[in-house]
């Protein structure tokens, strides 16, 4: 979208793809939000090596929101990537990264990637997962250059695994916590 709000609806049942990411979205400038929703349970499974389960960016100043959970948080989505599992990418001056799941994730990449990469963003990065991330690399890689928060918060019964480097790795760079 040119600057416009773009919202995907997961409806349920299974999302497969050999090539390319399972749901990508992206706005390029403007005010819009990125938002990716359960309704019902499902799973995302890509099968290139390159390939994202889901991917949303933004260079504007809405936000970016991967909600798995869907609207009254009981719903599961089983995300299977060759490349990071939840992947949200902000280079925008302004907006926040809200991530949402309870389903498992198992990557060849990061389970869970979220950043914000422009000094001048001054909200939050927040991620739940409520269950199982088998990640290739970073089970959960939560950071911003602004001066932003950073939250982190992982269910009891999700074991977090980054089989290259870090189960969590969570930092701010800016002024925030």
């Amino acid at each position: 979208s040119q600057g416009g709000a773009v919202t995907v609806t997961d409806n349920g049942g299974a999302i497969l793809t050999t090539a390319g990411d399972g749901i990508f979205a992206s706005s390029t400038g403007g005010a819009g939000n990125v938002t990716v929703i359960a309704t019902k349970d499902g799973s995302i499974k890509t099968s290139g090596g390159g390939d994202e389960g889901v991917s949303v960016t933004t260079n504007g100043t809405g936000n970016l929101v991967i909600d798995l959970n869907g609207a009254g948080n009981d719903k599961t989505v089983n995300v299977t990537a060759g490349d990071d599992g939840l992947r949200a990418i902000h280079t925008g001056v302004a907006g926040s990264i809200t991530i949402e799941t309870n389903g498992t994730i198992t990557t060849g990449d990061d389970g869970i990637r979220a950043a914000i990469k422009n000094a001048a963003n001054g909200s939050d990065v927040t991620i739940t997962s409520n269950n199982v991330i088998d990640a290739g690399d970073e089970g959960i890689q939560a950071d911003t250059v602004g001066n932003g928060n950073v939250l982190v918060t992982t269910g009891a019964g999700g074991a977090i695994t980054g089989k290259a480097q870090n189960g969590i790795q969570a930092s701010t760079t800016g002024l925030g916590s």
